[in-house]
């Protein structure tokens, strides 16, 4: 690839970040993962229960991920600090007991 072709991948890459939020920002942000890490998974959402604060994991790796994201960035601090804090409680409460996985490494 020359310097023209990554300049033109690198811009489209910006567009497409500036252009994501909510739920398009977590599909970008699993398809670089997945294009990184052959190790990383998805979580599909089930239904009613939902992802259980977990959007991707590299298992062998112990790594969790929860991707925040919402649909407009002005808001309140504090009541991310809060999403982060309850977000983080429900998935070691729910990922830490399920067989296979490992968020104590």
């Amino acid at each position: 690839m020359d310097v023209q072709q990554k300049l033109g991948v690198r811009k489209a890459f910006k567009l497409r970040e500036h252009e994501s939020n909510g739920n398009a920002f977590e599909n970008l942000f699993c398809d670089i993962m997945r294009a990184s890490n052959s190790g990383f998974k998805k979580v599909k959402p089930q239904r009613q229960i939902g992802d259980r604060k977990n959007d991707g994991f590299i298992d062998k790796d112990g790594i969790y991920y929860q991707v925040y994201a919402p649909e407009t960035v002005a808001g309140n601090l504090s009541s991310a600090i809060k999403k982060l804090e309850g977000d983080l409680t429900g998935l070691l409460s729910y990922w830490r007991d399920q067989q296979g996985f490992n968020v104590d490494k």
